[in-house]
């Protein structure tokens, strides 16, 4: 009663040949089944098969198995003819000393691989990746970072830098075995590597711009040797600048001296020159060994000084003006009195009020004596030491 129903037809199978019957042959009954034997081996599709025919496509089945938990040997050729291998359903869960695939192989007798990390990529023998997104390359090599999140290294007083914290990993080896990346391109974009011809490209930029600079921190406490060349311009130097020990000075502005430094200890005092000393409030000394001490002094030359109350003013080698308010102007002139002036080489002003005009001019009248008088009338005007004299 089953004749006209299709006969089995395994799944995934290519089509059957006289799917349904014209008839049967029946050789005995359910229960009382009979061997047919002495049948050939089948040849057209409709043929009877007999049990050496299924034996043999049942060896060729026993060669491709589900679900595959071992495959000891390397697989050489897989021949289907023209046909690829397009789907395998199952998991491969173990190749063992394999040679590799087309365009992938590996020579190793060290443990399997391990990718833990989610994410996670490891290639060679023993090669762990444990962080998530990380990729382990090479027998022994280790991804387990845990200073992913860290910002990278950047120098102080750099730009930003950019990708400073990491998504993953990619380790080639480990401590103590690393290895060298080569054939590395010059980076471009700002995330790229970067190469060793870079790194030198960048080294000798370094070394242009450290002509004998031993230390720089913070301040420049010292800088002992010239600096010939500095071919750009600097713009900004937010430190101080503490001491330049023998320099031959800047553009515009220079000395030649060994002798101590300068020193401008007054508020909005100026020193300039070789042991130059400036120590009242805005004075002002120029020159090898010259000394403001007067509230707003000048001493100008060699060896000038001032002194006093304030206000005085020495122009001149060793030209020293020694009271509040007074002029010394000329090689060693001195002007002593207050408010006195001294103008000329040597001329000297040593009372209040007086003015000694040219070289080796001196005030010294007795200015409390009353004037000459070659008659008997009386004299007009009042000498004194408050109206001064001019020699």
């Amino acid at each position: 009663g089953t004749l006209f129903l299709g006969g089995f037809q395994p799944v995934g199978g290519t089509a059957i040949s006289a799917a349904t019957a014209a008839g049967e042959v029946s050789v005995g009954a359910a229960g009382a089944e009979r061997r047919i034997t002495n049948v050939a081996a089948g040849r057209t599709a409709t043929d009877a098969v007999n049990v050496s025919q299924l034996m043999s496509e049942d060896a060729k089945v026993n060669n491709i198995s589900n679900n595959l938990s071992s495959l000891s040997n390397t697989v050489n050729n897989i021949n289907t003819g023209t046909a690829n291998i397009t789907n395998i359903s199952n998991t491969v869960n173990n190749i063992t000393n394999g040679g590799g695939i087309k365009y992938f192989h590996a020579n190793s007798t060290l443990a399997d691989s391990v990718a833990s990390g989610a994410e996670s990529v490891a290639i060679g023998g023993n090669a762990q990746a444990t962080t998530a997104n990380s990729v382990a390359l090479g027998s022994n090599s280790v991804a387990n970072s845990t200073t992913l999140a860290s910002a990278g290294f950047a120098p102080v007083g750099g730009t930003a830098i950019s990708a400073s914290t990491a998504a993953g990993e990619v380790s080639v080896g480990k401590a103590g075995a690393e290895r060298r990346i080569t054939n590395v391109a010059a980076g471009y974009a700002a995330t790229d590597a970067v190469n060793l011809s870079q790194l030198m490209s960048e080294d000798a930029k370094v070394n242009n711009v450290s002509n004998n600079v031993s230390n720089v921190s913070n301040n420049v406490s010292n800088l002992s040797n010239t600096v010939n060349n500095l071919g750009n311009n600097v713009t900004n130097i937010n430190n101080t600048v503490t001491n330049i020990v023998n320099g031959g000075g800047i553009k515009y502005f220079h000395t030649n001296s060994t002798q101590a430094d300068s020193k401008a200890s007054g508020s909005d005092a100026i020193a300039i020159g070789g042991a130059a000393v400036a120590s009242n409030s805005y004075a002002m000394a120029a020159g090898a060994n010259s000394t403001a001490s007067g509230y707003g002094d000048v001493a100008l030359g060699y060896a000038a000084q001032t002194s006093g109350l304030g206000g005085a003013t020495a122009v001149g080698d060793k030209a020293a003006a020694l009271a509040g308010g007074a002029y010394a102007g000329g090689l060693s002139a001195t002007a002593s009195g207050a408010n006195s002036v001294a103008l000329g080489a040597q001329a000297t002003a040593t009372a209040a009020n007086s003015v000694a005009l040219g070289a080796n001019s001196t005030t010294t009248a007795n200015l409390s004596a009353a004037g000459y008088n070659p008659g008997s009338a009386t004299l007009a005007g009042t000498a004194s030491a408050a109206n001064g004299e001019v020699s």
